[in-house]
C-alpha cells in the first residue's frame, strides 16, 4: 500500500487558518483536518505549513500569551565566531631513534605483515623510505617493536 503526502489544497489552508485563529494547537489541526477531510497530516506537517503561510497560534510552542512583554532575544550567532574551542598549537616533535631496533630488518610497505614494526623511516616521496620490520610488540596490541612502542607514547 502507498502513502501518498497529503496536498494542501484551498479548502485545506482556509480551514487551517480557522482552526488556527480558535487557538488549536498543531496536534489538534492536525486531527482535525484528518477527521474532516480523510488526509494523514502530522503534527510536523501542520507546523511546517503554518510556519510557511506565517500562522502562530498561541498554543503552540514559541507563542506567547496576549499581553505578555517580548523577551529580548539575542542575535543571530555568525557561524564560527564564538564557540570554538581554543586550540592547542600542534607540537610535532620527531623522537629520533638513533639505534635500530633489536632484529630490524628494514622493508618496504608491501613487505609489512602483522608481526613486523610498522615505523616509519625517512619521508614517504625518498626512494630510500621503509619500515623499521623488528618483531612487533603484540603481547601490548601495538604495532611497533618494544623500541619504537616507547617513542611512540612519549608525550
Amino acid at each position: 500500500m502507498h502513502h501518498l503526502a497529503p496536498i494542501w489544497s484551498a479548502p485545506l489552508v482556509d480551514r487551517l487558518r480557522t482552526l488556527v485563529a480558535e487557538g488549536l494547537s498543531a496536534g489538534g489541526i492536525a486531527a482535525a483536518l484528518n477527521a474532516a477531510y480523510h488526509t494523514a497530516f502530522t503534527r510536523n506537517a501542520v507546523i511546517g505549513k503554518m510556519g510557511r503561510l506565517g500562522l502562530r497560534s498561541a498554543n503552540t510552542r514559541g507563542g506567547r500569551p496576549k499581553g505578555a512583554p517580548k523577551l529580548k532575544r539575542k542575535p543571530p550567532i555568525k557561524r564560527g565566531s564564538i564557540y570554538r574551542y581554543p586550540s592547542s598549537p600542534r607540537v610535532f616533535v620527531d623522537h629520533p631513534v638513533t639505534t635500530p631496533a633489536l632484529g630490524a630488518r628494514p622493508c618496504s610497505l608491501l613487505e609489512l605483515d602483522n608481526d613486523t614494526c610498522r615505523w616509519p623511516h625517512g619521508d614517504v616521496g625518498d626512494p630510500d623510505f621503509h619500515f623499521c620490520g623488528a618483531p612487533a610488540n603484540l603481547t601490548l596490541g601495538k604495532p611497533y617493536c618494544p623500541v619504537h612502542t616507547r617513542s611512540a607514547t612519549r608525550l
